[in-house]
């Protein structure tokens, strides 16, 4: 009679054991990818707000209604009423560029003037873009007319409205 060999294989236990590692191991990168995705989104916001500064100083040097001014003065980024300020200017730069970002931020109209995702503000000397980014609770990107782009945080309740933020400062720092 043959004798039969069980010491082939792996146990139950040694398979549950691996089985575990590897669920471990793919939550771990599950999270990392959720982190990454967030990072990717903030950069592209970051980055569409980079190309609005370039295309708000083309805006003030093609300025025909009111040369050498970013127009009358706005505190929305709505781009669905025709006006001659510069968010919503003939000039489709901009008007592109905040329909981009509305649609990063999940947004489908600011006409809020206490919108807390999105804000546009300019004078015809001054203009300044906030947009929530996706990681951190208080975490906005900030671009301005003078040349400053970085990340600022504060309460969006206290900070994002008109008179507390935006028409008293016009800057990101």
């Amino acid at each position: 009679m043959k004798k039969i060999n069980y010491k082939q294989g792996f146990t139950l236990i040694e398979l549950l054991v691996v089985i575990a590692i590897i669920g471990i191991l793919s939550t771990i990168v599950l999270g990392s990818l959720s982190t990454a995705r967030s990072q990717g989104e903030d950069a592209a916001i970051k980055s569409t707000l980079n190309n609005m500064r370039a295309q708000a100083e083309l805006y003030y040097v093609s300025n025909t209604t009111t040369p050498n001014t970013y127009g009358p003065a706005a505190t929305q980024c709505d781009v669905t009423t025709p006006s001659a300020h510069i968010f919503n200017s003939p000039t489709p730069g901009l008007s592109i560029l905040i329909n981009d970002l509305k649609s990063k931020l999940g947004l489908t109209t600011v006409t809020s003037d206490t919108d807390s995702t999105l804000r546009c503000q300019n004078t015809s000397t001054a203009w300044v873009i906030v947009a929530k980014l996706k990681t951190g609770t208080n975490q906005y990107a900030c671009v301005d007319s003078s040349g400053v782009a970085k990340t600022i945080s504060f309460a969006a309740s206290a900070a994002m409205s008109n008179t507390n933020f935006l028409q008293t400062r016009m800057t990101c720092n």
